[in-house]
């Protein structure tokens, strides 16, 4: 879509008057100054370009940050997702060296009441 209104751009004679990488930047009132003595004829058509122009380049800023919140949802995720598989790990060491201790604690009471 790009190149089309950048075909319509030059179609229209407006690098005459203004760059298009300026183009897509400007803000309609400084277009309308910059393109002052053109015909109303190709103003309205510039005007139409331009805010087909706008209106891409906000769709493409919307979608960059949709792409941007979702890697950060994703890292955020997996960040997690990380720190839930050390705490299962450690709770199953803790669970083992439990264990261990109630194996040695029945030893130690079976010997202390062997003893009375």
């Amino acid at each position: 879509k790009r190149d089309k209104h950048k075909k319509e751009f030059l179609e229209l004679g407006l690098i005459e008057y203004v760059s298009y990488s300026d183009f897509e930047t400007m803000t309609p009132e400084e277009l309308r100054r910059t393109l002052g003595n053109i015909s109303s004829d190709k103003m309205k058509k510039a005007v139409i370009i331009h805010k087909a122009v706008k209106k891409k380049i906000a769709a493409m800023k919307s979608k960059e940050k949709k792409k941007v919140k979702l890697e950060e949802a994703t890292t955020f995720y997996d960040e997690k997702k990380a720190r839930v598989e050390t705490l299962r790990a450690e709770k199953k060491s803790l669970e083992e060296q439990l264990k261990r201790l109630q194996v040695k604690f029945e030893k130690l009471e079976e010997i202390r009441l062997s003893r009375q």
